[in-house]
Protein backbone atom coordinates (compact mmCIF):
# COMPACT_ATOMS: atom_id res chain seq x y z
CA UNK A 1 0.00 0.00 0.00
CA UNK A 2 1.51 3.36 -0.96
CA UNK A 3 2.21 5.84 1.83
CA UNK A 4 3.06 9.53 1.78
CA UNK A 5 4.99 11.63 4.27
CA UNK A 6 3.08 14.76 5.31
CA UNK A 7 4.76 17.53 7.28
CA UNK A 8 2.23 19.92 8.78
CA UNK A 9 2.71 23.50 9.99
CA UNK A 10 4.65 24.63 6.93
CA UNK A 11 3.28 28.11 7.72
CA UNK A 12 5.46 28.14 10.86
CA UNK A 13 8.59 26.79 9.19
CA UNK A 14 11.36 29.34 8.90
CA UNK A 15 14.01 28.67 6.31
CA UNK A 16 14.39 26.34 3.36
CA UNK A 17 13.01 22.80 3.38
CA UNK A 18 15.71 20.31 2.36
CA UNK A 19 13.88 18.59 -0.50
CA UNK A 20 16.84 16.39 -1.41
CA UNK A 21 17.03 15.05 2.14
CA UNK A 22 13.28 14.38 2.21
CA UNK A 23 13.45 12.69 -1.21
CA UNK A 24 16.22 10.42 0.07
CA UNK A 25 14.31 9.68 3.30
CA UNK A 26 11.20 8.76 1.32
CA UNK A 27 13.16 6.49 -1.02
CA UNK A 28 14.88 4.73 1.89
CA UNK A 29 11.66 4.25 3.86
CA UNK A 30 9.15 3.36 1.16
CA UNK A 31 7.18 6.61 0.95
CA UNK A 32 5.95 7.47 -2.56
CA UNK A 33 6.11 11.24 -1.96
CA UNK A 34 6.33 13.96 0.68
CA UNK A 35 4.29 17.13 1.14
CA UNK A 36 4.87 20.23 3.26
CA UNK A 37 1.36 21.24 4.32
CA UNK A 38 -0.44 23.78 6.47
CA UNK A 39 -3.81 22.76 7.84
CA UNK A 40 -4.24 26.26 9.27
CA UNK A 41 -3.84 27.90 5.85
CA UNK A 42 -5.30 24.93 3.93
CA UNK A 43 -2.12 24.64 1.86
CA UNK A 44 -1.35 21.44 -0.06
CA UNK A 45 -3.90 19.42 1.92
CA UNK A 46 -6.02 18.53 -1.10
CA UNK A 47 -2.92 18.07 -3.26
CA UNK A 48 -1.39 15.57 -0.82
CA UNK A 49 -4.56 13.48 -0.50
CA UNK A 50 -5.22 13.59 -4.25
CA UNK A 51 -1.64 12.47 -4.89
CA UNK A 52 -2.00 9.55 -2.51
CA UNK A 53 -5.37 8.46 -3.91
CA UNK A 54 -4.12 8.71 -7.50
CA UNK A 55 -1.09 6.62 -6.58
CA UNK A 56 -3.27 3.95 -4.94
CA UNK A 57 -5.69 3.81 -7.86
CA UNK A 58 -3.00 3.46 -10.51
CA UNK A 59 -1.36 0.45 -8.85
CA UNK A 60 -2.28 -2.82 -10.45
CA UNK A 61 -3.12 -5.72 -8.17
CA UNK A 62 -3.35 -3.69 -4.97
CA UNK A 63 -7.02 -4.59 -4.55
CA UNK A 64 -7.39 -8.14 -5.87
CA UNK A 65 -10.87 -8.79 -7.17
CA UNK A 66 -10.41 -12.45 -7.98
CA UNK A 67 -10.48 -11.82 -11.75
CA UNK A 68 -6.98 -12.19 -13.19
CA UNK A 69 -8.12 -11.33 -16.73
CA UNK A 70 -8.63 -7.61 -16.10
CA UNK A 71 -6.24 -4.89 -14.98
CA UNK A 72 -6.85 -3.64 -11.45
CA UNK A 73 -5.52 -0.11 -12.04
CA UNK A 74 -7.77 2.91 -12.48
CA UNK A 75 -6.75 5.96 -14.46
CA UNK A 76 -7.35 9.25 -12.65
CA UNK A 77 -7.65 12.09 -15.12
CA UNK A 78 -9.62 14.81 -13.30
CA UNK A 79 -11.01 15.67 -9.87
CA UNK A 80 -14.11 13.85 -8.71
CA UNK A 81 -17.30 15.84 -9.26
CA UNK A 82 -18.73 17.18 -6.03
CA UNK A 83 -15.44 16.82 -4.15
CA UNK A 84 -15.02 18.98 -1.08
CA UNK A 85 -13.45 22.40 -1.49
CA UNK A 86 -11.34 21.72 1.59
CA UNK A 87 -13.41 23.99 3.83
CA UNK A 88 -14.40 22.48 7.10
CA UNK A 89 -17.99 22.04 8.28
Amino acid sequence: MPCILVGNKSDKHEGEIDGDRLDAFCAENGFVAWYATSAKLNEKIEESISGLVANVLTRKGIFPDGDDDEEDGVEVTEPVAGASSGACC
